[in-house]
């Protein structure tokens, strides 16, 4: 096996550790036994352990900004005309539970991550949502949705909504589809939109 190919079975060995016990379980014993190879294999291809997990930051990374891409690219807000919410939901989480173990990563809690693993998460987190806040900034502008949203909330609700979306197909996606999810979003926000549509008067 070539290095890169070693590397790369490293790094799967590592992310299966992380889906199964957590960052914290990571080490080279636990990896390479995984992996089924020997210390000096491990060490032909990585330094020691923040070495793998850099690798594998870098490598995880350019995953989620390829799947993100396919599902929210960056020029959404340039055509907010074809913007559909709940079918950007629903692609989402279709990608999320095709790819379980990367977006596992993604939205761990983060207790007793690494900086660098949070500032990471962080960085994914805000790319995505600064996307959307353009998107719902063009559809108050075009009068699809209030000119009185405040977008950086609701944006950050949006977001939220969609982790915790991805947290319950994630653990047990019989039991929460992602079409499921959709229905009660979508349900959700007709009833809340017809609530604030509602004169009080």
């Amino acid at each position: 096996m070539s290095v890169p190919e070693r590397r790369e079975q490293l790094m799967d060995a590592a992310m299966a550790q992380i889906a199964e016990s957590g960052f914290q379980s990571v080490n080279v014993m636990a990896v390479t036994r995984r992996a089924e190879v020997t210390r000096p294999v491990f060490y032909d291809a990585f330094e020691g352990v923040d070495d793998l997990l850099r690798a594998l930051l870098q490598r995880e990374s350019l995953r989620v900004t390829e799947q993100i891409d396919s599902v929210f690219p960056a020029e959404i807000a340039d055509h907010v005309d074809d913007f559909d919410l709940d079918s950007i939901i629903g692609d989402f989480l279709a990608m999320v539970v095709r790819h379980p173990d990367t977006w596992r990563l993604v939205f761990s809690g983060a207790a007793g991550l690494p900086d660098s693993v949070r500032q990471w998460i962080s960085a994914h987190r805000e790319n995505l949502r600064t996307r959307l806040a353009a998107v719902q900034t063009q559809l108050a502008a075009t009068g699809r949705v209030s000119a009185d949203l405040d977008i950086e909330i609701a944006s950050h609700l949006v977001i939220g909504f969609a982790e915790m979306a991805s947290r319950l197909v994630l653990e047990d996606p019989d039991r929460y589809p992602p079409h499921r999810v959709v229905d009660f979003y979508t349900t959700t926000i007709t009833a809340a939109g017809k609530l604030l549509a509602t004169d009080p008067d």
